[in-house]
């Protein structure tokens, strides 16, 4: 992706002129300690007490398995937009994604079926009048009702997040344009957030940025951290971080997957300081990554936290054209994961992220 590209991404939420502002640091990492301010000794030393082991979270409650449900992001408890694939079958010959931003809209007419601790984005009474796809060029156009126009100045990027986001969850649509009442959105119409040209995932989604990287020198990785519930449920949170500008997107990526999350407060980091990416292969045709891992608190024959390995296969998948991820521990290809998958094979990116019930 051009920088510039990237760069006028980023004036779209006015973060250029309004950097971030981040909690936390990442626990892992020396790297991430130099970049981010470290926390008071004594908070950092209960903090490293709380964060010994690779599995942080332990939530009580198993994610189902939904097939063929419908994904929408919703805003959980921290702020932060997550894929959720709800257990809604849609029904013949109904639009999906439609279907999918009307659920996303606050005090919608299903919003008993939203999981506990999660809010929609979209403003109270918005109504999806109509969408229309250009298949040649994989643009979908969106046209809401005026009550569309009816948020908060702070929630204007991530409704538009959202709605992008869960437009291209579609595989057959990569760019999303808005309307309001017929007429197209150049802007959004709270802050003027620019949309003169189609929106795509290059926009990123729950932006963050370490001190020591520049708007003007960096590029964007999306990695997937974890959090849980208030109903004690796991689930993957999309995160665009800016870092220096890597050649390998795929490796880059993994590396800040281990560096962990900077918003500790919200998210969990899914591997520990001492994994290494030790080697990534690709595919002639570049549709599947094999990547092995070293890391010394797993031993062969070992089953592997699934939460580490899923959020390995989302990250890789999410930054590159992989559709499949093989991974390997310790040059090891016997990798299961404590959900009985087997990850030494290539596993394909799920459909749906972040099954839950209401």
């Amino acid at each position: 992706m051009l920088i510039h590209k990237w760069l006028r991404n980023l004036a779209l939420g006015g973060l250029i002129a309004v950097p971030l502002t981040l909690s936390g640091c990442g626990l892992f990492s020396k790297e991430a300690n130099e970049k981010i301010d470290a926390p008071p000794a004594d908070v950092e030393m209960h903090m490293m007490n709380e964060t010994d082991t690779l599995n942080v979270l332990k939530p009580t409650t198993t994610k189902p398995q939904i097939k063929n449900g419908l994904t929408v992001f919703l805003k959980d408890s921290s702020g932060m937009l997550a894929p959720i694939t709800l257990d809604v079958q849609v029904k013949k010959g109904e639009d999906a994604v439609k279907r999918a931003l009307e659920m996303m809209v606050e005090d919608n007419k299903d919003k008993k079926l939203l999981p506990v601790g999660f809010q929609a984005v979209l403003p109270k009474g918005t109504v999806v009048k109509n969408i229309t796809r250009d298949t040649e060029n994989k643009i979908a156009t969106v046209e809401f009702s005026q009550q569309f126009a009816d948020y908060n100045v702070t929630d204007e990027r991530k409704i538009v997040e959202a709605v992008t986001w869960a437009v291209t969850n579609d595989p057959s649509i990569q760019k999303v344009q808005l309307k309001l009442e017929g007429q197209a959105l150049n802007e959004m119409p709270v802050d003027g957030l620019p949309m003169d040209e189609p929106m795509t995932r290059e926009m990123g989604i729950n932006l963050e940025k370490s001190d020591n990287v520049t708007y003007m020198n960096s590029m964007p990785v999306t990695v997937y951290f974890s959090a849980v519930s208030p109903d004690n449920v796991q689930y993957y949170v999309p995160v665009t971080r800016l870092i220096e500008p890597s050649a390998d997107i795929a490796t880059a990526s993994l590396e800040q997957l281990i560096v962990g999350p900077l918003n500790s407060d919200a998210l969990e980091p899914v591997m520990t300081p001492e994994t290494k990416v030790k080697q990534i292969e690709r595919t002639k045709d570049g549709t599947t990554i094999t990547v092995d891992l070293t890391d010394s608190m797993f031993e062969a024959n070992q089953k592997t936290p699934a939460e580490m390995l899923q959020a390995v296969i989302l990250t890789l998948t999410e930054n590159t054209a992989a559709k499949k991820v093989q991974i390997k521990i310790n040059g090891e290809t016997n990798v299961v994961g404590d959900d009985n998958q087997n990850y030494g094979k290539p596993v394909t990116r799920p459909t749906g992220v972040n099954g839950m019930k209401a």
